[in-house]
């Protein structure tokens, strides 16, 4: 092996990271910015300066001890650490044609009504980062609404195609149309050519999916990451090449970097390498190799995240972040739980003792499923659980977006689940197989989510310029208008800006003593008064609802109401 290109490459790492100092790196991403904030981003600049001055090192150190050392001894064979279970699984993905007609058919569904009203969080991206600039967007994490991977797409879409709703959404439907592939491929792998292209059409006819990919966030990014990155791990843990490693590292590092919860993914990575590793009795040149790529998964994230962790870390280390001010039922897994089946339109409200017979039955399944491959089942159900366990334990807000990147595995699942449900249909009708009356029971379900699609182009997630509209065309010329807590500052913000905003009780005092009538218009009326109690009672006693706009959005209605009597005691 040539070791002049790695001792350049790690003199040159080395030299940059020690002679380049943090103020200048600041300045070139964010000219002109105050010093306060400067020094903010000088301290994640110091970071970087480190850990590029430790890539240099690493590579000096590998160069002096010979790559070639690192690869497996001359005539040894690789000891797979899992293969697929028995049945026809390992097989290739399904035929690029079969693959291009599903991918095609995702890609009609979520062009309809891309270019939808924009909701609050889809808002506050666009205002608070895709307007910046990269070296801004790369260096500011002001909260957790900041997806930075996502916003610095969305930047450059926009840059390309101007700002509207449908540009500032292409990089979420383009990734939701990725994860699709990715989870026919993984399908492919574990189970079979058969239930990766089931579980494709279900993805593509899937109408959370298809909200999802039109929502401007990092989700689908996080989704395509997690799906991604577990089927690289399982095709290194099977061959032990180094491709898939790195691969796997660098997919982890960019998921997190689009949503900080793809940590959660590495960690029950790695609580099942180690359970596949203790499993072992001896170690040998495979052992090391997923164990490296973990390590390097996280030195790489470290390096996208380096500009802004301190930032980061001073917003979690806050009381109280990532709840705000949102009811404390929404911290409840009893919450989470019925607000799902909500979500997916089963009008069911649970109690402990549901919760507990579903997770009964839950583990049951997963019983049943980790018989036939226990490795790919925990791989698909532990970053949910260490999700979900860790923002209880913290007193985060559980909220459903937040398992999103389960959906793949979530669908891979149902349908072994139903094929062998058709299976044993089969065995018990006809005495034999039947590869129609098996699959019967997947095409159902497929036929049943395709049905609901139509419930999602109906309205836009949240309507601000229906109601907006609708207020401008009835309000008098004596009137006032305000918006009230997010919807007001998502009017004052984005759809109309020379409406005054108000975010509590006094505030609205304030605008009230105009010749006309006030109109005041909110959504998330359960936040709104879990947040603003007397707000509500006032809302309620002195403002009639006028009109009310839906959206697909939960509880993310536009009302709009107008004050009883004209006048100062309006």
């Amino acid at each position: 092996m040539n070791r002049l290109p790695w001792l350049l490459a790690g003199l040159l790492l080395v030299a940059a990271g020690l002679w380049v100092p943090a103020a200048q790196i600041t300045w070139y991403l964010v000219p002109g910015i105050d010093a306060e904030h400067g020094q903010v981003i000088a301290d994640g600049a110091q970071l970087l300066r480190v850990f590029i001055v430790v890539d240099g090192l690493a590579l000096l150190v590998l160069a002096g001890y010979r790559v070639r050392r690192l690869a497996a001894p001359a005539g040894a064979a690789y000891r797979p650490l899992w293969q697929p279970s028995a049945g026809g699984a390992g097989a290739d993905a399904p035929a690029a044609v079969v693959t291009a007609g599903i991918l095609l058919a995702a890609l009609l569904l979520r062009v309809i009504s891309l270019n939808s009203d924009l909701w609050i969080d889809e808002v506050l991206t666009v205002v608070n980062y895709v307007r910046l600039t990269p070296g801004e967007i790369i260096t500011d994490f002001s909260d957790d609404n900041q997806h930075v991977l996502y916003s610095l797409l969305s930047h450059f879409s926009v840059s390309l195609f101007g700002e509207s709703p449908w540009a500032i959404r292409l990089p979420a439907m383009l990734f939701g149309i990725a994860s699709i592939w990715a989870t026919m491929r993984i399908a492919a792998l574990v189970y079979g050519r058969r239930v990766a292209v089931y579980s494709g059409l279900l993805l593509a006819v899937s109408y959370h999916h298809v909200w999802f990919s039109q929502n401007a966030r990092g989700y689908t990014i996080l989704l395509f990451g997690t799906v991604l990155s577990t089927w690289l791990l399982l095709l290194g843990l099977r061959q032990g090449k180094w491709r898939y490693w790195i691969g796997y590292a660098l997919t982890i590092a960019f998921s997190a970097w689009a949503h900080l919860t793809a940590v959660f993914v590495a960690f029950a990575h790695a609580l099942v390498i180690l359970m596949l590793l203790l499993g072992r009795r001896k170690m040998d040149h495979s052992a090391w190799l997923p164990v490296a790529a973990i390590m390097l998964a996280g030195w790489f994230t470290l390096h996208l995240y380096a500009l802004v962790l301190p930032q980061l870390v001073e917003f979690f280390t806050q009381p109280g972040a990532g709840t705000g001010t949102a009811p404390g039922e929404w911290r409840s897994p009893l919450w989470l739980a019925n607000e799902t089946l909500r979500s997916m339109g089963i009008a069911v409200s649970l109690g402990w003792s549901g919760l507990f017979a579903i997770l009964l039955a839950g583990a049951a399944c997963f019983y049943w499923y980790a018989r036939r491959d226990w490795v790919f089942v925990a791989l698909a159900v532990l970053p949910g659980l260490l999700l979900g366990a860790t923002m209880f334990g913290l007193g985060r807000n559980l909220w459903p977006r937040m398992f999103f990147n389960e959906a793949g595995f979530l669908v891979i699942l149902v349908v072994v689940g139903l094929l062998a449900l058709g299976e044993l249909a089969a065995r018990s009708l006809l005495h034999r197989k039947s590869w129609l009356l098996s699959g019967l029971p997947v095409m159902l379900l497929v036929l049943v989510l395709a049905a609901t699609l139509p419930g999602i182009y109906r309205y836009p997630k949240q309507d601000f310029t229906g109601a907006r509209d609708y207020v401008r065309e009835h309000a008098g010329s004596g009137d006032l208008v305000v918006g009230l807590h997010m919807a007001g500052r998502v009017y004052n913000q984005y759809y109309a800006e020379d409406w005054p905003e108000a975010g509590s009780l006094q505030e609205l005092e304030q605008y009230r003593s105009t010749d006309g009538y006030v109109w005041v218009l909110y959504t998330l009326p359960g936040y709104l008064e879990d947040a603003h109690p007397e707000l509500a009672r006032v809302l309620e006693t002195d403002f009639d609802v006028v009109k009310v706009f839906p959206g697909t959005l939960g509880d993310g209605d536009i009302i709009v109401r107008r004050s009883k009597r004209k006048g100062k005691n309006s």
